[in-house]
């Protein structure tokens, strides 16, 4: 997928890794974590580590969110008028309300008291980068104030977690323990952060190395 756009010839395994993802990706339409009604296969893919994750992997996110990209940057920002811009628009719509979707429930897995952060906030980027590309406005400006929000989100999910009973059909086994959540765990300085870097599906590996040199395994995304 990353060389097609240069290369003709691989635009059918560009294809073909598009289609494949958004087949994955339909198997959580019908996934609501909100609702506690969740099945067997819902449960694996929640509770899951690497493929078992289905379409919650952070692989089939970021190929998703790669093909969009690709496609804007192929083309950049057109008037809404344009013809052409309303079909590819609309084309692109399907996989932007999977990535939507996939983000509300990354959400819902964090309510439950899951401490694993990087999948919904990388998303919450990407989501932004994505509009901000649409519109022509700053990327940067909109990554940033994307992830502030999201670090919020997933601040005051976990602080909920610990005061909301789970749902009797939910996901009990999830967590094994309880976890424990101050506002010392969320020391954070946002000014660490390059946008640029670190929502670029590329690079995405380079998230398991912070700027002290500070090495962390990838298993948990």
């Amino acid at each position: 997928m990353i060389r097609a756009s240069a290369e003709p010839k691989f635009y059918l395994s560009r294809k073909s890794g598009l289609e494949s993802c958004m087949v994955i990706a339909s198997y959580i339409d019908d996934l609501d974590i909100k609702s506690g009604r969740i099945d067997d296969f819902s449960r694996l893919m929640i509770c899951g580590t690497g493929s078992l994750r289905g379409p919650l992997n952070l692989d089939i996110i970021a190929t998703l969110c790669l093909e969009v990209t690709t496609q804007l940057n192929e083309y950049g920002p057109r008037m809404n008028s344009d013809p052409l811009e309303a079909l590819r628009k609309a084309g692109r719509k399907p996989i932007l309300d999977k990535l939507e979707h996939i983000k509300e429930q990354l959400l819902q897995i964090i309510a439950l008291g899951s401490a694993s952060l990087k999948r919904y906030n990388f998303l919450a980027g990407m989501l932004a980068q994505i509009r901000a590309l649409e519109t022509g406005q700053s990327v940067d400006t909109a990554v940033y104030e994307a992830v502030k929000q999201s670090l919020k989100n997933s601040y005051d999910a976990l602080l909920a977690s610990q005061t909301v009973n789970t749902p009797p059909d939910s996901i009990d086994s999830l967590i094994n323990a309880p976890t424990t959540i101050s506002s010392e765990s969320f020391d954070f300085d946002m000014g660490l952060l390059d946008p640029g870097q670190f929502f670029d599906p590329l690079n995405i590996f380079s998230l398991s190395e912070v700027p002290d040199g500070t090495q962390y395994g990838t298993d948990f995304l």
